[in-house]
């Protein structure tokens, strides 16, 4: 027998291939295809148990046919269709793939109405179930009990169980697959942010209904996902007991990376929706009322808004279904760093003899780079620096008349470099506000309308700069710093480029203000802890003028805009008392110069205005994770 692309239709079904306007809005149809996922063309595997929607008769199960089975001649189906083969009648039917779902999300699409009055539904039912129960390897005395299993999420065992068994060329194809980048088929180009909210709503409640059998013991907690309730994971958890599949993992460091110490994410789930914030004063995490009533068990959602106390505040390791992860803050710092390994293709030097230092300084703003160096003690020969900022040119002169100062970057070549070079030491950070993720307006790296693409201008220089090292066999440094809230694709991109992972460094651990960053470079013991020194000022108090009390012990990421200057968004502005005027109050420029571990007054130069001195200390490095990356240098130089 030869297949048509129409098979001759049975007495009681109604032709695929072609589906009337009245048929596609049906409300049988059309709410489920809204609730549910279909599949698209991710089933590149032959025997995958199925529903398939029929006009008139709603979705009946099915299996995706071996193309052994179809006899005679026969073209490959088109893209967005599938040959499947039914349960009931044993008859083919090429099937559109937006109207075929997993049979594994059986309550969805599984009615027991008809199962109890339409005979033929019952017998395509229990042909299906006994086709499942066979793979899964489970025997069940009656057909209630079957359908009871397949309700519970074919547990235990999962819908894993009841795959069919793939060719290995497959599993390579299947290796690509991400179901992240399944399209949902849309009218309507401008619905496409209502089928994004209704896929992550899709994912909230699946993932609430395997909640259920882990608190009916049928799961435990460490083998889902704690976003979507996925089952086949690939990393753990950073913060609590559980795991993340593949395009969860993505999503959420997404969403870790935006945070920038705001309440904004959900620090279980990365979701953004009925964010609430934690109650302790100095705690700026942030959970969706979703996750923590049905993870953390709370009564009700009204109980949420309430002053609580998250899990990460509390002296107890489990609250509800989470538990803790004992050392959850080394393992989120490194699941943010964490990419791809890359092979160290150079050794740190040893030098015989040590010499002054030669520097070369890329946005080297106010200097603050040479500001750790001189607390370090360095001998230093030179300090070449380009800034283009008059400002920050003003204030660095000002404060060292030594720095050579060579203009725009983009203006440098490989002869000056020859002239001025060999360098021992390049430092350099890429304006950061095309890759930071709070910026919505961002252009990226690639974009020539902003600032991002400066950083090939850094790659650029580097690389001269390693060839002008090596001809004259001379040890070369190189530091280069940017923000930790970029994509994930942008901090892949700079770290394939530089072929060395990022290390992932604090400002809060040696100073009193949080300034998390990302440093690329092949300094040594770039990984150590950062211990503060005695000098160092590490409680906002101590920054502060006097007859001012501060509020929170240290402050947020100081950027060039005032208002985020604390960690509790009720205090963003104001995380200082004035004791005279009996008044909260910013910090003031004096008090965040010393923040960042910068001399008293050093940005008041030249009478310059206050919303320029803000600007450059916005943008500038805080001193003493400089002075922490650049100490191991003292021995291979002068100091």
């Amino acid at each position: 027998m030869i297949l048509s692309r129409t098979r001759k239709k049975p007495d009681f079904f109604a032709p695929t291939t072609s589906h009337s306007k009245k048929a596609r809005k049906s409300s049988d149809a059309g709410e489920i295809q809204q609730r549910k996922r279909p599949l698209q063309t991710i089933i590149p595997f032959e025997n995958l148990l199925v529903w398939a929607f029929f006009r008139g008769f709603g979705w009946w199960p099915a299996r995706i046919a071996d193309r052994s089975e179809l006899d005679g001649p026969l073209d490959p189906p088109n893209d967005p269709t599938r040959w499947i083969r039914w349960f009931g009648d044993n008859k083919f039917s090429e099937v559109l793939v937006c109207e075929i779902a997993f049979f594994h999300e059986f309550d969805g699409f599984f009615s027991q109405t008809r199962f109890n009055r339409n005979s033929r539904y019952r017998l395509a039912i229990i042909e299906a179930l006994q086709e499942a129960s066979n793979r899964s390897g489970n025997h069940f005395s009656g057909v209630e009990e079957a359908v009871a299993w397949a309700l519970q999420d074919f547990l235990p065992g999962g819908y894993q169980k009841i795959l069919p068994e793939i060719r290995d060329d497959v599993k390579e194809m299947m290796k690509e697959f991400d179901p992240a980048k399944i399209k949902v088929p849309r009218k309507h180009q401008d619905d496409e942010s209502q089928i994004s909210s209704r896929i992550k709503q899709d994912m909230v409640n699946r993932r609430n209904k395997v909640v259920q059998h882990v608190r009916k013991k049928l799961l435990k907690i460490e083998e889902i996902c704690l976003r979507c309730g996925e089952q086949v994971l690939v990393s753990e958890h950073p913060i609590f007991n559980g795991g993340l599949c593949p395009p969860c993992k993505k999503e959420y460091l997404e969403a870790v990376l935006s945070m920038n110490g705001k309440p904004v994410y959900c620090n279980i789930c990365g979701g953004e929706k009925d964010i609430v914030c934690c109650g302790t004063e100095e705690c700026n995490r942030s959970f969706c009322t979703e996750c923590v009533t049905v993870l953390m068990m709370k009564t009700s959602k009204s109980t949420v808004s309430k002053r609580w106390m998250c899990l990460l505040c509390t002296e107890h390791d489990s609250k509800g279904l989470l538990v803790r992860r004992q050392d959850w803050m080394e393992k989120l710092q490194k699941y943010l760093t964490n990419t791809t390994e890359y092979a160290l293709i150079y050794e740190n030097p040893v030098v015989a003899k040590k010499k002054k230092l030669r520097v070369l300084s890329l946005f080297d703003g106010i200097s603050a780079g040479l500001l750790a160096l001189k607390a370090l003690n360095f001998d230093i020969e030179c300090y070449y620096a380009s800034e283009i900022d008059r400002n920050a040119l003003t204030i660095s002169h000002t404060n060292h008349p030594e720095i050579v100062h060579v203009g725009d970057i983009c203006s440098i070549d490989n002869k000056q470099l020859l002239e001025w070079g060999p360098f021992d030491l390049l430092l350099g950070g890429s304006p950061c506000n095309d890759l930071a993720m709070v910026n919505p307006l961002r252009k990226g790296l690639w974009s020539d309308e902003g600032s991002g693409w400066l950083f090939f201008e850094y790659f650029r220089i580097l690389n001269a700069c390693c060839v002008i090292a090596a001809n004259n066999h001379a040890p070369f440094f190189w530091l280069f710093e940017n923000v930790s809230r970029m994509d994930v694709k942008t901090k892949e991109t700079i770290s394939r480029y530089f072929q060395v992972n990022p290390v992932l460094l604090d400002a809060s651990k040696v100073s009193a203000a949080s300034r998390q960053r990302l440093f690329w470079g092949n300094l040594p013991g770039m990984t150590r802890p950062m211990i503060p020194r005695a000098a160092d000022r590490l409680t906002l108090q101590e920054c502060l003028e006097n007859g001012r009390v501060a509020l929170v012990e240290k402050v947020g990421t100081i950027t060039t805009n005032s208002d985020t200057v604390s960690n509790k968004a009720v205090q963003e502005k104001y995380p200082v008392l004035d004791a005279a005027q009996k008044q909260k109050d910013m910090l003031w420029l004096s008090e965040i110069e010393r923040a960042f571990g910068l001399p008293d007054h050093y940005t008041d130069k030249s009478n310059i205005s206050c919303t320029n001195r803000r600007a450059v200390l916005g943008r500038t490095w805080s001193v003493p994770v400089i002075r922490h990356l650049l100490e191991p240098l003292r021995e291979f130089y002068l100091s």
